[in-house]
């Protein structure tokens, strides 16, 4: 290679690294900038205090795993009733209660519910 090729392809790579540059720059000063962000919206009303019964499955199939409150204490049903850990049972509990989503359109007709 010459010394001629060897400048155009670093003024080439140079062009190409600071578009980049501005491009991921741009990117994070819309999204810091995005009306909607930092609104979370809750998916569901969920007391954990009435929680009796946990269904674990993946979509519409039957479920795999069930968990209930007997007498106070959770059982583990598809599992000839064995004792679960109360602990984590209550723990997952409290997460679903304080699941929540991120808004991302700004449009009504999207969020009927919400709206």
């Amino acid at each position: 290679m010459t010394k001629k090729q060897i400048i155009i392809l670093g003024v080439i790579l140079v062009v190409l690294a600071l578009g980049i540059l501005v491009k991921s720059w741009s990117r994070s000063m819309s999204d810091a900038t995005g009306s909607l962000q930092g609104k979370a919206v809750v998916v569901a009303p969920f007391d954990p205090v009435k929680a009796e019964r946990i269904l674990i499955g993946r979509g519409l199939q039957m479920s795999t795993v069930e968990l209930a409150k007997e007498n106070g204490a959770w059982k583990v049903k598809s599992l000839w009733n064995a004792k679960a850990d109360a602990v984590k049972v209550e723990s997952f509990i409290q997460k679903i209660g304080s699941v929540q989503g991120e808004l991302r359109g700004a449009g009504k007709n999207l969020f009927g519910i919400l709206a």
